[in-house]
């Protein structure tokens, strides 16, 4: 910034003087558009800082007031970001689906009940070689019912050799997932047509890189992706594009889930 601002001068000192220093009018003039493009190249580069510092502030803002309300406004938490506590890692490594080495920051984490059934909801953020990657969304729903067998229900976008894994009475379901368990009668009666259904929604809302783990008293859901799904997006408005409904609309796709499950639950023991 210093020599933004005595680069004018620099350059009148130049003009004034250059022939005491044995400049000639090519050098000055040369000179002259070095400090000319070297400032305009300052004057852009804070501007774009600038500009990246109040983006980041607005988002910001936007999480901790407007979605932070908008969620708790439903009866349920929002924590925000922050370092996942032993409690934390306990579920993500219970679910199966994490190197717990690789995890560093969890970002606009939500908790709350509904249908009597606790539940987290966070998105994920791993480091690896030094470098922050987006690592997906994670749902983790508890039941009143322990789950005597464990069900694993893979997108095969994400895994897709041959290998035995249960059909499902369902073609649109079996194109885009696999079914391993180790009680394949116990996975039917979780996987009614009904919490098939729910799935297929979920990939509306998600896209196809999901995968659901039921294990003990617990649904475990990661969902895959590259971006972060609570930004909102600066280029549309707040108002007309309702960022904090369309994450309502997302957990809710995931609690519909639950709700089936909790209906079985009180069918079945499964």
């Amino acid at each position: 910034m210093f020599l933004i601002l005595i680069a004018p001068f620099l350059v009148c000192i130049l003009m004034g003087y250059g022939s005491y220093l044995e400049f000639d009018l090519s050098t000055i003039a040369i000179i002259i558009l070095a400090f000319i493009i070297y400032y305009y190249a300052c004057y852009y580069q804070n501007r774009e800082i600038y500009i990246f510092e109040e983006i980041k502030k607005y988002k910001i803002s936007f999480k901790t007031i407007y979605v932070k309300n908008f969620i708790e406004k439903q009866g349920f938490r929002y924590l925000g970001g922050k370092k996942p506590n032993k409690f934390d890692r306990v579920l993500l490594q219970s679910s199966g689906f994490f190197n717990l080495s690789q995890i560093s920051y969890l970002d606009d984490a939500i908790k709350g009940e509904k249908f009597g059934t606790k539940f987290k909801f966070f998105e994920v953020f791993m480091c690896k070689d030094g470098n922050f990657n987006f690592g997906g969304v994670f749902f983790v729903a508890d039941f009143s019912k322990e789950i005597n067998s464990q069900t694993t229900i893979i997108s095969k976008k994400i895994i897709n050799f041959k290998s035995y894994n249960i059909l499902m009475d369902n073609a649109l379901f079996n194109d885009k997932f696999k079914v391993f368990s180790d009680n394949p009668i116990n996975a039917m009666y979780i996987l009614t047509p009904l919490f098939l259904e729910k799935i297929a929604n979920l990939t509306k809302n998600f896209g196809d890189n999901i995968k659901i783990n039921f294990k003990n008293s617990k649904i475990y859901i990661h969902i895959e992706g590259k971006y972060d799904h609570f930004e909102p997006d600066i280029y549309k408005s707040a108002i007309t594009n309702n960022p904090a409904k369309n994450i309502l609309d997302e957990i809710n796709a995931l609690l519909d889930i639950v709700e089936v499950l909790v209906l079985n639950s009180k069918i079945y023991k499964v």
